[in-house]
Formats: C-alpha cells, structure tokens, sequence
C-alpha cells in the first residue's frame, strides 16, 4: 500500500529498474518456486471446489447477536432456510414453509446446542420460526408506511413484497406448526439418545 504518489511511482520504478535486469536471463535458469502461483483457471477451479462442498465454515450475520434468546437467532434462520422463494417474491402464493428443510434446520442445530439448549427452550424452536418471521414482516411493513427509511429497496413497493412474503410464511408455518413440534420431539430425544 502506498500513501501518496510519490511511493507508488517509486515503486513502480525500481519494479521496472529490477525487471529490466533480468531482461537478458535464460527462462530455463530460473525455477517456479510457487507452482502454479500466477494460474487463473487453476485459482478458480479450486475456489469453484472450496465453495461448492456445501459444508458452513461459519457464522457471517454477526451484527444481531446481542443478548436474548438463542431462538432468535433460530427463528431467523428458520425463516431464511426454509422458503423456496426469495425474501422479496412479488407473488406470494409461491412462498411456504418447506417442512423437509425445517427438520434439516432442527436436526443440525440440536446436534450442536443439546448441550446448552434448556428444556424451556427446547419446547419453542417451531414457535421461534414462526415468531421471527412474522417480526420481520412486521419489520418490513412498518418501514414500507414509513417510507423505507430502514431497509434498502431497488424497486417500488419492495418492503411491501418483503412484508407480504413473510406474512405468507408465516401462515404456511401455522399450518403446520403441529408437524413441526411434533419433528422437534422426536429429533430432540433422538440426538439425547
């Protein structure tokens, strides 16, 4: 990093001054100490690798872990994960709760959180779904009357489709809220053994 020009041309300078010196060297006198360093293609491909094993490596959305309950943080992935459409769906017929990834959702968070999750809390993963995604409609219906001074909108009415979207979610999960309590049980005495 330079802080003004005048690094930045020196630099550059003695960068040029140095290449210039070996200007006039045998290619086959100097050896690859970094195989495959400078490949673009080979860079890709195993970036292309690294991000498709579909394996979390971690926890990006750190700006809302505060204080409360871990439910929270449950409930917004459960409203994230579990919809097939976007947050933003103008149509919102085609938004609902995909019960085959609500138990993806249950069965890995309780594998790794049997041993904090209390009994109070461990009774409320259906219900913190459904909780959170209608605060977040909430959230974006409010923003919407109150000129999208919150979220950031690309088009006309998008807290609008936001707010409706979850709304819509929010529905299919009371529908099903059985199904989903009754997954929660079972999943929760099975990784309990």
């Amino acid at each position: 990093m330079a802080d003004h020009p005048r690094q930045a041309y020196e630099a550059a300078r003695a960068f040029g001054a140095f290449q210039q010196l070996l200007c006039d060297m045998n290619p086959e006198d100097i050896h690859e100490t970094i195989p495959f360093f400078h490949h673009p293609r080979r860079r890709f491909d195993h970036l292309e690798k690294a991000a498709e094993t579909d394996e979390a490596v971690c926890v990006i959305d750190l700006d809302t872990v505060m204080p409360g309950s871990v439910l929270y943080d449950f409930g917004d992935m459960v409203r994230t994960m579990t919809s097939p459409t976007a947050e933003d769906e103008e149509d919102p017929d085609k938004t609902f709760m995909r019960m085959p990834m609500f138990e993806a959702v249950v069965k890995g968070y309780l594998e790794t959180a049997r041993d904090f999750i209390t009994p109070q809390e461990v009774s409320k993963p259906a219900f913190s779904g459904l909780l959170i995604t209608l605060e977040t409609g909430i959230r974006f219906l409010t923003d919407y009357l109150e000129g999208d001074v919150y979220f950031k909108t690309k088009k006309e009415r998008h807290n609008l489709y936001r707010a409706r979207t979850q709304l819509r979610l929010a529905e299919s999960m009371e529908e099903q809220m059985p199904e989903m309590e009754e997954y929660v049980r079972k999943c929760f005495q099975t990784v309990n053994g």
